[in-house]
């Protein structure tokens, strides 16, 4: 119960966090802190995650684990907001959904791979809790040090300058004018109908008479 609460309560504080960092990093003057906040969080958190596994103590590994998920996890709310400003109105939701699905499938996969090679290499093996330790230090060690290289190639990209055919598509599917100009045409069909239904009505007593 304890690593639950640590991984609940670390994961969600990590998020709001994040988020709020980033916003004000935006505001003092780096555009990129979208991306550079998870890059640094990545790195700074590899450390602690070696001291959660490699130490003899349970309470400095409890430690180790909650400073990892405060660190570590921040990149949630801000790769959220680089998606939502990054994709086309068009295909906001789509896109969202395809980054939540590929998260999930790569978590499980993931969780698989790892208890795969863990039964095969402690099992097999002398040694079985320190080859462990090594394993998830090693497999985690190489995710994260991907990710920050992946977070670093995301952040040159959106840094460059957006050509006139992303700009275009990147305007909403209705501007203020579309929606005036809709709102007008739909305001006077009204009318028209209801002109329509008095000229009837009025056609209707004038032919009773």
């Amino acid at each position: 119960y304890i690593s639950a609460a640590v991984v609940s309560f670390g994961g969600a504080l990590s998020s709001f966090l994040g988020g709020r960092v980033v916003d004000r990093w935006e505001k003092s003057g780096q555009p990129a802190a979208r991306l550079y906040a998870p890059i640094l969080g990545t790195l700074v958190g590899l450390p602690f995650m070696a001291l959660m596994l490699l130490s003899p103590n349970f309470n400095i590994s409890v430690v180790g684990l909650m400073v990892e998920y405060l660190l570590a996890e921040c990149w949630f709310a801000p790769v959220i907001s680089v998606l939502q400003s990054a994709l086309p109105y068009r295909v906001r939701s789509h896109g969202i959904g395809i980054f939540t699905f590929i998260t999930a499938l790569s978590g499980s996969t993931a969780v698989w791979a790892v208890g795969y090679f863990m039964d095969k290499w402690t099992l097999e093996t002398e040694g079985g809790a320190r080859n462990l330790r090594l394993l998830l230090l090693g497999t985690m060690s190489i995710v994260y040090l991907v990710c920050a290289i992946l977070f670093y190639c995301a952040s040159r990209i959106l840094a460059r300058p957006m050509s006139a055919a992303a700009a275009i598509e990147k305007q909403p599917l209705f501007s203020q004018a579309d929606q005036y100009d809709r709102q007008s045409k739909t305001q006077y069909v009204q009318s028209q109908a209801v002109s329509q239904a008095i000229m009837g009505h009025n056609r209707s007593v004038a032919n009773y008479y």
